[in-house]
């Protein structure tokens, strides 16, 4: 609804619906932190909560979390190193984190991140990222979280962020390929 052409209104008109019904339903999945798209048949539920939670969590320790997460990426996938071949590291590191925080916001505010999102890909295209990496790097986003949170890092919290990175690279895959 962000984008300024799904308001209430236009959405209950073309669901055929009263207008109250469909501000009521927007109203109660704000409230309760979820924001939801669908792609090729799948539905994906972010919730905001448990992110943005689990994000505080880690966010004392952000620059050292962001180091763990690139040394074990390294580590267990040697071929994705190259990638970074002319990177400043710390500036890297520092990226990693402003674009989760940037994430949680945007879906805290409703804002249309798709472009945001596919500009990203783009870039990531450019520097030689495929979409054969996306995984390697949510299976060590996971772990890392789970590093730095232990048993505070709940199934639910490891939901969120499998969902959200899904999402978020299915639409940095689709700008690598716009």
């Amino acid at each position: 609804m962000s984008d300024g052409q799904r308001t209430t209104e236009r959405i209950a008109l073309l669901l055929h619906k009263p207008d109250e019904e469909v501000a009521r339903i927007v109203e109660e999945l704000t409230v309760n932190g979820y924001l939801s798209t669908q792609t090729e048949g799948k539905v994906f539920v972010m919730n905001v909560e448990l992110l943005k939670e689990s994000f505080k969590m880690v966010a004392p320790r952000k620059e050292e979390f962001a180091q763990s997460f690139y040394n074990r990426l390294f580590t267990y996938y040697p071929e994705t190193k190259t990638l970074f071949a002319n990177t400043d590291m710390r500036r890297q590191e520092s990226s990693l984190m402003a674009t989760l925080a940037t994430v949680i916001s945007g879906v805290e505010r409703g804002d249309n991140l798709v472009p945001v999102l596919n500009g990203l890909g783009k870039r990531h295209d450019s520097y030689g990222a495929a979409p054969e990496h996306y995984p390697l790097v949510g299976g060590v986003l996971l772990e890392t979280f789970h590093e730095y949170l232990g048993n505070s890092f709940t199934p639910e919290m490891q939901e969120a962020w499998s969902q959200a990175f899904e999402l978020i690279s299915n639409q940095m895959i689709q700008g690598a390929h716009a």
